[in-house]
């Protein structure tokens, strides 16, 4: 008995050191793919700078730590630019919301949506208003479990259920 209850303990303490230094829950760092009318590039890595752009350059997308910053570089409208899409993210998109918007009209600040793993903006509608104008979205996420975490846990379990076949079979 007190070696099962040695073998839960390390098993719940490797577990616990395990899911503690799980992955970050910030987008730096990811490469992110984009698709939509006239973005560029297909894919970038999240950090310092614009990572794309679209509409023949009026509008540039920027992601930080937690967020997707939308900008125009003029003052511009647009119909049937249909929807953007970016994905490829190494943590679980739980919520994106409007965190601050300074003139944007139209489906993308109506019309946006997302999954765990995409964030779909629409821009077959809209107007930006007069001179430059940006469009801040909060975006909630969480770390998802690496592989060598989970793969960690399952071995510690397996060698515990070994341990304790061999000790019963005695």
């Amino acid at each position: 008995m007190k070696i099962l209850k040695t073998l839960l303990t390390s098993t719940l303490v490797a577990g616990s050191l395990l899911v503690s230094t799980a992955a970050r829950a910030d987008l730096i760092g990811d490469t992110v793919n984009a698709a939509g009318y006239d973005v560029a590039p297909p894919s970038a890595v999240v950090g310092a700078g614009i990572e794309f752009n679209g509409m023949f350059g009026y509008m540039n997308f920027d992601f930080g730590a937690n967020t997707l910053t939308v900008t125009t570089t003029t003052e511009v409208s647009w119909t049937g630019f249909g929807i953007f899409t970016f994905s490829g993210f190494d943590e679980l998109i739980t919520n994106v919301s409007i965190g601050s918007n300074s003139g944007f009209t139209g489906g993308i600040v109506s019309n946006f949506s997302f999954t765990g793993s995409t964030i779909s903006l629409d821009l077959n509608s809209g107007y930006s208003g007069q001179g430059i104008r940006t469009l801040v979205f909060d975006i909630n996420s969480t770390s998802v479990p690496e592989q060598g975490s989970i793969m960690g846990m399952l071995g510690t379990a397996l060698v515990g259920a070994a341990m304790l076949r061999r000790r019963f079979a005695r």
